[in-house]
């Protein structure tokens, strides 16, 4: 069984403890085999990979890459902005189900920078991505870090204009 059906299974069994249903999922926190990249990685790979059959339908093939120059601008364009649509709400459940076992921090960032690596996002998706991943696992990516960094350090100037005279 792998770590996948482990999670899949662990999200539809529940036991009953009082009158209140409880899912497994949450027992199955902090174990170490959550904090290997592989896991994730293989699983993100997976659910693109499920993504793509269902946005591509019987189009789906191991000669997309050539049948895609073949399509319109606006059939193009579609694919993009579904599979766009569809990698977010991948990328969303993933990083859910991260927070849900206590993934690491540390991993949770490789992940994310290691999956938007594999695509070729405009900047904005990316944004979006790294705003999911703060608003789901309250980790702070590194751009939003750097944007912190930097404005702490105009408020430092400002202070300093503002306080420190010389005499």
């Amino acid at each position: 069984m792998t770590p996948q059906h482990i999670i899949e299974s662990s999200k539809l069994y529940f036991k009953i403890e009082g009158k209140k249903r409880i899912t497994l999922l949450p027992l199955l926190s902090e174990l170490d085999i959550w904090n290997q990249m592989d896991v994730w990685n293989n699983m993100f790979t997976k659910l693109c990979c499920i993504d793509k059959e269902l946005i591509y339908r019987e189009v789906y093939g191991l000669d997309l890459p050539s049948r895609w120059n073949l399509f319109n601008k606006e059939q193009q364009d579609r694919f993009r902005d579904e599979e766009t649509q569809r990698i977010k709400i991948s990328m969303k459940s993933l990083l859910e189900t991260m927070h849900i076992v206590q993934v690491s921090d540390t991993t949770i960032k490789k992940f994310v920078g290691y999956s938007l690596s594999q695509f070729r996002f405009d900047e904005k998706i990316r944004k979006e991505i790294e705003e999911i991943a703060l608003s789901r696992c309250n980790i702070i990516t590194e751009s939003i870090e750097n944007n912190k960094e930097r404005a702490l350090s105009k408020m430092r100037e400002l202070y300093n204009a503002v306080y420190l005279t010389e005499e």
